[in-house]
């Protein structure tokens, strides 16, 4: 008869996980900052730039979004849980502004590309506001989700168990 072999623990890789999450978001941003530089916010060409170009950077930021979320789940941290879903929802706000000025930046440039320029123009653009939509909506989704994982503040719970002897189902 032969034995099994035991499960393996994945415990001690969530904070490992949770650090390369970090690490490729701030890469991307950081990157994307840099390469931005210097920062000319009255350009409206400027803007649609620095807009458009994060929108290339989605990917990588998605892909660590869901690897910080799923090792925030794990480590089961009610706290940080809540913490990043706030800051998932206030992201969502300024990706959404970020998105607006984007499309408004856009129609305002595109009467100055030439006809033959016009459907890269378009294209690129529509790229980088389809991607941008899609990190606004899964940022969002995220924060909702975070938040909802987090429960009830703590504090609330153990005030019902120190009044009554079991906890009310909600």
């Amino acid at each position: 008869m032969t034995k099994s072999p035991a499960p393996l623990d994945r415990r001690p890789y969530l904070p490992l996980m949770l650090a390369s999450g970090v690490v490729i978001v701030l890469d991307s941003i950081i990157d994307w900052l840099v390469g931005s530089f210097p920062f000319v916010v009255s350009s409206v060409e400027w803007r649609f730039g620095f807009v458009g170009v994060f929108g290339t950077r989605v990917g990588p930021i998605l892909i660590a979004e869901l690897i910080m979320v799923a090792a925030l789940i794990g480590l089961g941290s009610r706290v940080a849980l809540r913490w990043v879903g706030f800051l998932h929802l206030a992201s969502t706000v300024l990706i959404a502004l970020a998105t607006i000025s984007f499309l408004l930046d856009g129609l305002q440039l595109q009467s100055g590309v030439s006809n033959h320029a016009r459907p890269v123009f378009g294209l690129a653009s529509l790229r980088a506001f389809g991607a941008l939509v899609l990190l606004g909506w899964l940022t969002g989704w995220l924060g909702v989700v975070l938040l909802k994982r987090a429960g009830p503040k703590v504090a609330a719970r153990s005030s019902q168990v120190l009044v009554g002897d079991t906890v009310p189902d909600r």
